[in-house]
């Protein structure tokens, strides 16, 4: 039976969502700012990383992409004072 690596994009993933989770328990506004913040660095280590050190379902450029659209609207949300 052959082994699966847990990869940077996997753990930086799980500890943005524990992270976002525990947050949360103090103010939700800080948890989904630490979560948009992780969302672009996902972004950013999907875009440049080696194909092995990242998690790839789909292409770079989508995921990438994807990661960091979510990222930014999560972030306009949450760091804007009046929403």
């Amino acid at each position: 039976m052959e082994r699966q690596r847990v990869n940077v994009v996997q753990i930086t993933g799980l500890a943005g969502v524990v992270g976002a989770a525990l947050l949360a328990l103090a103010s939700v506004r800080v948890a989904m700012q630490a979560l948009s913040l992780v969302l672009i660095v996902l972004a950013a280590a999907r875009a440049f990383l080696p194909r092995d050190r990242a998690l790839a379902v789909r292409s770079r450029g989508f995921d990438a992409v994807l990661l960091a659209a979510l990222g930014v609207a999560l972030g306009y949300l949450s760091f804007s004072p009046d929403l």
